[in-house]
């Protein structure tokens, strides 16, 4: 069965707006910490350093922290300051949204820790950057996160190296792909150039077998002509030659 506070916690939760859930979702991932062994710990965090990692105000933080802090499922400073220190209570263990929160949480950090890995690998000439479906997940992954500096730096210091890698990343492998798409329009342009030729050299030779032929038809009918005129030549003599025997 839930215990109370986890029916506080899901009533409190679904009572947010849009906004302040994914302020929450945030903070929650912000304050608790999965390790790889799923053994969860506790992270007490500040509120200036939440409003940070969750790219808010100060004053958006504190209202979010104060509807949860009110019904004790944060523990926190009764007056909230930019310094108080907030953490979860210790009974919302096995409450879902907050352990699917921090699986998310536990997934993404991997994620990022890869990419920040490759990013010094390729800075010390040890690796390649970014591509292919590294490179398409890398990008989806970083517009669902939407990691910043206060967030990434609880797991590494190289956020920007990271993100200028990953950029860098996409830029090289776009450049690529724009000369591997001249270079195919140049070879299919060059292919196009050699079948017109070919298609040129095949019509002059078709011109050129008819002209033969022709000429050749031409050559015969003027033999036959020739022919026929010297057997009308022939015939003549012999018509000649007959009349006069009978006149002999």
């Amino acid at each position: 069965m839930e215990n109370n506070l986890i029916k506080t916690a899901n009533n409190t939760f679904n009572a947010l707006n849009d906004e302040q859930k994914k302020v929450a979702k945030i903070i929650f991932q912000s304050v608790t910490h999965r390790k790889v062994i799923y053994q969860d710990e506790v992270r007490p965090t500040s509120i200036k350093e939440l409003a940070a990692i969750a790219d808010v105000s100060i004053d958006m933080c504190k209202e979010v922290v104060q509807k949860f802090s009110h019904k004790q499922v944060l523990n926190s400073d009764h007056t909230l300051s930019e310094d108080s220190i907030v953490e979860p209570d210790e009974a919302l263990q096995g409450w879902g949204p907050l352990n699917t929160w921090m699986q998310e949480e536990l997934e993404d950090s991997q994620e990022y820790k890869k990419w920040s890995l490759s990013a010094q690998e390729h800075q010390t000439g040890k690796g390649d950057l970014l591509k292919g479906c590294d490179l398409k997940l890398a990008i989806t992954k970083r517009e669902e996160m939407h990691p910043n500096q206060a967030w990434a730096s609880r797991y590494d210091s190289n956020f920007e190296l990271t993100m200028s890698f990953v950029d860098f990343s996409k830029q090289t492998e776009e450049i690529e792909r724009l000369n591997g798409e001249k270079l195919a329009n140049r070879r299919r342009k060059i292919f196009q150039a050699i079948f017109a030729l070919i298609c040129l050299i095949m019509v002059w030779s078709m011109i050129s077998a008819y002209i033969a032929f022709e000429a050749q038809k031409g050559t015969e009918i003027k033999a036959k002509q020739i022919i026929d005129g010297q057997k009308q030549q022939i015939d003549s003599l012999q018509k000649v030659i007959k009349t006069l025997h009978k006149n002999e």
